[in-house]
């Protein structure tokens, strides 16, 4: 295998995992987003109480923001598109070896996502005997540190941005391509198109992990802690 195809293929392993940790951190967040608006409503807890209690049983700790987008200073409220649900006849196809040495920029990743947001710990915990309130409580916490995992070295924009924040509609050209917009609803022509933004898309623009030293395991994401 040469250079170009092994990139490419470290490149579709870390899309599958930046893919499935968008997925929980959406499902995390529009729980979070649920439960804040019901405290807000109530106006008797905080979340600052609750993270309290969660953190007594699970230990999840993470780094804060370095900065917060305007974006999110100006929204009243998070939404999170709605996510079409594989089907379950789908057949996955595995990668050729399943060393992790042969996926170190994956498990790079996974030990960044571990040293920031505690992400491992979280997803290994069973969580059903908590309430909304204790897990909207840890998606802050998980929210920052992963913020500041793309902010240091992920860089990701959306495929379609709007000029401005009050556009509704957007134009397609003929020549679009199908694996970065997918035309939802009845198509009966063959464009260019018109049609209302649901939602932007995110492309991978930049992969800027540490520079891995001459003793690093892949298999080891993140030490075990042994106090004596």
């Amino acid at each position: 295998m040469d250079g170009s195809d092994s990139i490419m293929r470290h490149w579709d392993h870390l899309h599958t995992l930046l893919s499935v940790v968008a997925l929980l951190f959406a499902f995390i967040a529009m729980r979070a987003t649920k439960q804040l608006k019901m405290l807000r409503n109530a106006g008797h807890e905080t979340v600052t109480s609750a993270s309290a209690q969660l953190a007594a049983v699970i230990p999840i700790s993470a780094a804060k923001s370095s900065s917060t987008t305007k974006a999110s200073q100006q929204s009243p409220s998070l939404v999170i598109p709605t996510v079409p649900p594989q089907q379950n006849d789908t057949k996955v196809s595995h990668s050729d070896s399943q060393d992790p040495e042969h996926h170190a920029d994956i498990a790079q990743m996974l030990t960044l996502m571990q040293q920031q947001a505690r992400l491992l710990d979280f997803v290994s915990e069973e969580i059903t005997h908590f309430s909304d309130q204790q897990v909207g409580a840890v998606a802050r916490m998980l929210h920052g540190g992963l913020q500041k995992i793309f902010q240091d070295y992920i860089q990701c924009a959306p495929i379609i941005t709007p000029t401005s924040p009050d556009q509704e509609t957007v134009q397609i050209a003929v020549s679009f391509d199908p694996r970065r917009i997918h035309l939802l609803g009845k198509i009966e022509h063959s464009g260019p198109y018109q049609g209302q933004l649901i939602h932007g898309g995110w492309q991978l623009n930049a992969v800027m992990l540490p520079k891995r030293g001459t003793d690093y395991q892949a298999s080891v994401l993140q030490a075990a802690e042994v106090e004596v």
